[in-house]
């Protein structure tokens, strides 16, 4: 990171032996976090990533990129689980509802109930909010897993306008991987790895989750050179949404050279435009190049999906409207089997 952008303010280097409150509260423009690579970082314990504007979040060292987890613990761990019933195990677990289980850092296993009576089969799993207590159905024993990550409901980076976010590691998120602010400008996400994304309630049934989202307006944003994979619903999108009732413009968007594979939708965006509710939206100089676009859908992403028949490398006709775009390149892209 420190040789790919120009960084005019101050250098803080966050070390694998440091705890995330131990990133300055007074950021200033032009100011860098540095997290050392090899490090790894468990944001339901240690708090949720903020980036303030003007300033880039990103890496230093050799190794592995520096990693964020959305899940508390590895739960692979006996001593965290009670029994409930013969095949059917339960931990008290607070701090946002649990949308997504993966094992042994490879598949994400875990099948979303709604219901206690319907946890039947190994990796269902059932979330009572009331008590705030997981169960989770597997008939061996809990450390026949490496690791078991349970992402609960909760985006794990949120970006503010005039920010860098490069060469980090974001997984096990039930809500978004990254989330940027309304309306952000001059957003740059480069190099990054996101991964095991979604799955937690929304509302009713509806779940979350996408990779990287710019909701309701964002303009001169780059995100390219990413692996973003396992993701419940988007891979990379733009989207805005008429219950929020303000007027969404998106300009200078460039989504490109990305390796995106197993997510419902490659990447997804809403032309949207709410005329009926005095609202207005507007596209220009949209670019979508060079992406590898892969296996969409082809995971617990289409399975426990109620639509399953809307999945899609590139998804632009939800709530279609295109009176107000203009300059849309998709080029280059090499789509490989899509579900839907």
């Amino acid at each position: 990171t420190e040789d790919l952008y120009e960084i005019t303010g101050n250098k803080y280097y966050i070390s694998k032996e440091m705890h995330l409150n131990e990133i300055p509260k007074d950021l200033k423009p032009g100011d860098a976090v540095l997290f050392e690579r090899g490090g790894l970082w468990r944001l339901q314990r240690e708090g949720h990533l903020k980036i303030p504007q003007g300033v880039t979040f990103g890496s230093y060292g050799i190794g592995e990129k520096p990693k964020f987890y959305g899940s508390a613990y590895n739960y692979a761990d006996r001593s965290l689980w009670e029994k409930h019933s013969d095949n059917i195990w339960k931990k008290e677990m607070r701090g946002g509802n649990p949308g997504i289980i993966t094992i042994d850092e490879k598949y994400a296993l875990g099948v979303k109930k709604w219901e206690m009576e319907e946890v039947k089969e190994n990796y269902d799993f059932y979330y009572d909010g009331d008590a705030a207590t997981i169960y989770f159905y597997y008939d061996g024993d809990i450390e026949d897993f490496e690791s078991m990550e349970i992402g609960q409901r909760s985006d794990l980076v949120t970006m503010e306008s005039d920010t860098v976010l490069d060469n980090v590691c974001l997984r096990h998120g039930a809500s978004h991987g990254v989330d940027a602010v309304h309306n952000a400008h001059n957003v740059k996400i480069t190099n990054c790895e996101v991964g095991f994304i979604g799955g937690s309630m929304q509302f009713a049934q509806v779940r979350f989750g996408n990779g990287i989202e710019f909701g309701l307006g964002a303009q001169n944003v780059v995100v390219r050179n990413n692996w973003v994979y396992q993701c419940y619903d988007a891979g990379i999108t733009f989207q805005g949404w008429g219950s929020a009732n303000l007027d969404t413009y998106y300009h200078d968007i460039d989504f490109s050279a990305n390796l995106i594979e197993y997510c419902y939708y490659g990447i997804e965006y809403f032309t949207t435009c709410y005329e009926t509710k005095g609202l207005y939206s507007e596209y220009k100089n949209i670019t979508m190049n060079d992406n590898i676009i892969r296996f969409s859908a082809y995971t617990w992403c289409h399975e426990q999906r109620p639509d399953k028949w809307m999945a899609s490398h590139i998804r632009g006709g939800q709530w279609a409207y295109v009176k107000n775009c203009e300059g849309f390149e998709i080029k280059r892209n090499i789509f490989d089997s899509c579900r839907g």
